[in-house]
């Protein structure tokens, strides 16, 4: 056997290592893009479309979402009308994205029956000029979010009036499933000064 010849060839561990990390499985990587998000149909709030991309109207980032929610459990349950977020999905972890203004200070918690399906229309508004609210948390950026909505399990009566809502669901009950939402191209937010 020649050695001489055996030492000049090429060793082909630099591809196999690349072609191992292109066929490895996608577990716990971000997600590409709108394609990556699955249906989750165990979600009480499901929402229409499993992508949306924000409208720009020149001065903000609107979307209406519509979604059906589904009370799973054995009693009714409350929610304020604007106890929700919207949270952004990165790596493993969720953050709030947008929280809408709530001037519905007197206004009465809505009820949902279970076992009845109800239409919930999740309403973003986020304004990306300097000194306008509501705005997004951070510059919105394509990705995976999800609405996730205070439930409570008790509307407490006692005090007369509006009540205090009590006992709150746990977040598996009170969540959407994950969609994608993009940006219009080009971002506007992307051409303005940072909001300091």
């Amino acid at each position: 056997m020649d050695l001489s010849a055996r030492a000049t060839r090429p060793r082909p561990t630099v591809g196999l290592a690349l072609l191992a990390v292109l066929l490895a499985p996608s577990c716990g990587r971000e997600p590409l893009g709108p394609e990556d998000v699955l249906p989750q149909p165990d979600a009480p709030f499901q929402t229409s479309a499993l992508q949306y991309t924000l409208a720009d109207d020149g001065y903000a980032y609107h979307i209406i979402i519509p979604t059906s929610y589904l009370n799973r459990s054995s009693t009714t349950v409350y929610a304020w009308p604007c106890g929700w977020a919207l949270d952004k999905k990165t790596g493993s972890s969720w953050s709030v994205a947008f929280t809408p203004v709530c001037p519905s200070i007197g206004v009465p918690p809505k009820s949902y029956a279970p076992g009845v399906p109800y239409v919930v229309d999740f309403s973003v508004s986020g304004a990306y000029a300097p000194n306008t609210f509501p705005r997004f948390a951070n510059s919105p950026t394509p990705g995976v979010y999800r609405f996730r909505v205070e439930l409570y399990a008790r509307a407490n009566y006692s005090f007369g009036g509006i009540p205090t809502l009590e006992d709150p669901l746990s977040l598996a009950g009170r969540i959407s499933n994950e969609f994608w939402l993009g940006l219009p191209y080009p971002a506007r937010s992307a051409r303005l000064p940072p909001v300091g």
